[in-house]
């Protein structure tokens, strides 16, 4: 996921430690990473988390979702896993980064963390 923010060109900075202009601040848990079997010739990658995106200086929650992708393996081994556990997570990341995109841009602008002066003055949203 933080791949996909990075790469996404969006943001200024995808960072793991806090900073004093970060306006928002991505966490959440791993509420699963597993191999389904639901017989004995077909089996499933499966990831779920839980995501909360929160204002950095106030803490109100900005946006939240429970997301769960599940792919078949094409062969049920430790490569085959590691490749639908990768194709899942792909999508996890297609549908959260837009969602914090949004979120992040919906930020008031009177929060001193989305708001940076510019050489004339203006404002504009720091992601």
């Amino acid at each position: 996921l933080e791949q996909a923010l990075e790469t996404r060109g969006t943001f200024r900075a995808v960072v793991r430690e806090r900073t004093p202009d970060a306006p928002a601040v991505l966490g959440g848990r791993v509420l699963a990473i597993e191999e389904v079997d639901h017989s004995r010739t077909e089996w499933l990658g499966r990831i779920a988390l839980e995501l909360v995106l929160s204002d950095a200086h106030t803490g109100a929650i900005l946006w939240t979702e429970r997301i769960d992708e599940s792919e078949p393996l094409r062969q049920q081994n430790p490569e085959g896993l590691a490749q639908a556990l990768s194709i899942a997570m792909s999508r996890i990341a297609a549908r959260a980064v837009p969602a914090i995109e949004s979120a992040i841009r919906a930020m008031p602008d009177e929060n001193p963390a989305t708001v940076s002066r510019t050489a004339r003055g203006g404002r504009t949203l720091k992601p």
